[in-house]
C-alpha cells in the first residue's frame, strides 16, 4: 500500500503448536519450566508473566487472525468502521542479535533523527506527537533476554523522538495474557489496542 501497489490487504497468520517449536523454543530456555515455576508458587494460569521479577519464560500457544488494511479514502468511500489507524509502519533487521526472544536495537534506527525521524514526521501527519502516544503493545516475551531489552529500547526511543520526561507511557503485554503464538502474535497485539 505504502508503494501504491494495493489499495486494500487482507492479512493475518496462523499457526499451531508444533513438536519443533516446543522443542527449540526449550533448548533456548525461552519457555517457562513447569517444575520451577510451580516451585516458586506459581499456578500454571500465570507462568507467562512478563517484566516479572519471577518471569521464566513464555507458554507456547496457538492461534491466528485476519486483519483489513485499506486506504482512509477507500474506508470511507465504501462507508467501512475504521477501528484503528497505522500511523507507522517499518521493519529493521540489525544481524547482530541472533537471539529471538530479545528484540535488536536496530529499532530505534526509527528514531534516528530525533525530533525530525520519519516517525515524528508520518505521526505529525496524523496530529499526534510523542506525548500523545499512550500504551504501546510490547512483544514482552517473560524472558531475562527480552524484557528488560525490550522496556530499555522504547525508553530510549520515546526519549529520542522527545517524549517529555515523566509523561506515563502504558504498556500492555500481550502475551501474558494470550501466550506466544507465532503466527497469531502481530494480530493479537494489534486486536489488543
Amino acid at each position: 500500500m505504502a508503494l501504491g501497489k494495493a489499495d486494500f490487504v487482507v492479512t493475518g497468520a496462523i499457526d499451531d503448536i508444533g513438536v519443533e517449536s516446543v522443542i527449540g523454543f526449550g533448548n533456548m530456555n525461552a519457555t517457562a519450566n513447569s517444575e520451577e515455576m510451580y516451585g516458586k508458587g506459581i499456578d500454571a494460569r500465570f507462568f507467562s508473566r512478563a517484566n516479572d521479577r519471577r518471569r521464566g519464560g513464555f507458554l507456547e500457544s496457538q492461534g491466528g487472525g485476519t486483519i483489513l488494511v485499506t486506504r482512509g479514502d477507500i474506508a470511507e468511500k465504501l462507508g467501512l468502521p475504521v477501528a484503528a489507524v497505522v500511523g507507522f509502519i517499518h521493519s529493521y533487521a540489525d544481524g547482530a542479535h541472533t537471539s529471538i526472544p530479545a528484540p535488536g536495537l536496530g529499532a530505534l534506527a526509527a528514531g534516528m533523527g530525533g525530533k525530525d525521524s520519519k516517525l515524528v514526521r508520518d505521526l505529525a501527519k496524523l496530529g499526534v506527537s510523542a506525548d500523545d502516544i499512550a500504551v504501546v503493545s510490547k512483544h514482552d516475551t517473560s524472558t531475562n533476554a527480552n524484557d528488560p531489552n525490550e522496556s530499555e529500547l522504547h525508553n530510549t526511543l520515546a526519549h529520542a523522538i522527545g517524549r517529555t520526561d515523566g509523561n506515563p507511557l502504558f504498556v500492555i503485554s500481550q502475551k501474558t495474557l494470550t501466550g506466544h503464538a507465532k503466527g497469531g502474535a502481530c494480530i493479537f497485539q494489534v486486536n489488543g489496542l
